[in-house]
Formats: C-alpha cells, sequence, structure tokens
C-alpha cells in the first residue's frame, strides 16, 4: 500500500494568480481609463505587455485625476500647465523606477507626457509590495532587450 503524503503548512499557502517575476515586452502604451480604477473617472497610462512565459497582461499606472487624455489616447496634458507628473503617483514611481534606478534614458524617445515612449521597451517584471500594502507589478532592475 502506497502511503499518503502528509500535507503542510506550505500547502496553504495562497497566491494571488497574477503574473509576476517574467520577461515581457511593451507592444502598445497608451492613456486611457478602466472601469475598475476609480469608476473609470482618473487617467492611467496604460501597458500591454507580452512575454514567452505569460498570457499577455495589462499594467495600468494612475497618473493623478487632473489629467486630461489627448490626441487618442497619445498624449496627456494639465488644464494647469504642468509638465511634470507627481512623485508619489505610480507613474511618477515608474518613471523614478526606468530613469533614476535602471538609468534608461528615457528622454530620447519623447516626453513624459507621450504614452509612446514605453512601447517597444521590454524589463524583467516583478511585483513588489508598495507603500500602502498592496504588491504591484514593476520593472525590475534590468533591461532586456
Amino acid at each position: 500500500m502506497v502511503e499518503k503524503p502528509k500535507a503542510t503548512r506550505e500547502d496553504f499557502e495562497l497566491e494571488s494568480g497574477l503574473p509576476d517575476d517574467f520577461d515581457a515586452m511593451t507592444t502598445r502604451s497608451w492613456f486611457g481609463f478602466k472601469e475598475e480604477y476609480q469608476k473609470g473617472t482618473v487617467p492611467l497610462l496604460l501597458l500591454d505587455l507580452e512575454g514567452e512565459e505569460i498570457e499577455p497582461v495589462n499594467v495600468a499606472f494612475s497618473i493623478g485625476a487632473d489629467w486630461k487624455i489627448i490626441d487618442g489616447g497619445h498624449r496627456v496634458e494639465h488644464p494647469k500647465g504642468k509638465k511634470r507628473f507627481v512623485m508619489t503617483s505610480m507613474i511618477g514611481r515608474l518613471i523614478d523606477r526606468v530613469v533614476n534606478q535602471m538609468g534608461i534614458e528615457l528622454w530620447e524617445r519623447g516626453f513624459p507626457t507621450e504614452a509612446d515612449i514605453w512601447t517597444g521597451l521590454a524589463f524583467h517584471w516583478k511585483r513588489e509590495e508598495i507603500t500602502f500594502g498592496y504588491y504591484y507589478l514593476w520593472p525590475c532592475l534590468k533591461q532586456i532587450w
């Protein structure tokens, strides 16, 4: 008779079910809305990611409530003329990660208010806990293509 394996605490650990720890390229980037984020009232930077290890996934980064989407989602502008995103916004954190921590010269691709600067960039992505206790998908400290 074959002995039944004994369950352990580890067998009862949970996971998010969301993609994590993978290489992917941004195949499309635009500014838009998602109904599940603030009931579709706050503009977001939206990135479609594709990689060999994952099904295609869409990642959203909040940009701040006052920004207005223009040019069919290709750009945003601020009604008060602001040119910079707030550093604590999700797009601010993304820009800090890519430009300051990874050293990628995004300015060679365009302005931060242009969504297309993200298309074609490929990173290793991993979920990390951010200060308000939520795990968010971030590019790690390496560009891959």
